[in-house]
């Protein structure tokens, strides 16, 4: 039904960039205590995390596909924007 090679690639994709949030909203500042910006402190996480960011968007594109035709940029547009968007609802003592 799905094209398993592509949803496996966009599963670790997915799964890379929740690690990588992870490490910038909660690891450096709360464990590490790091008070300077990401940008200085790791330069790298952020280029990073757009490169995986639109492999994951086509990959799981193309995983979706076979199964949903047409309606795939539409579902998958839905899913990336309530994705990007569901980290307003981060608490502010995170």
């Amino acid at each position: 039904l799905f094209d398993r090679v592509y949803l496996n690639i966009s599963i670790v994709c997915l799964v890379i960039n929740s690690c990588l949030v992870f490490y910038l909203t909660v690891w450096l500042p709360y464990v590490q205590k790091v008070t300077l910006s990401w940008e200085v402190y790791c330069p790298r996480v952020i280029p990073t995390v757009t490169v995986v960011g639109i492999l994951f968007f086509f990959t799981v594109l193309k995983a979706l596909w076979p199964a949903y035709g047409f309606l795939s940029p539409l579902i998958v547009l839905v899913l990336f924007m309530g994705f990007l968007f569901s980290t307003h609802f981060i608490p502010a003592w995170c």
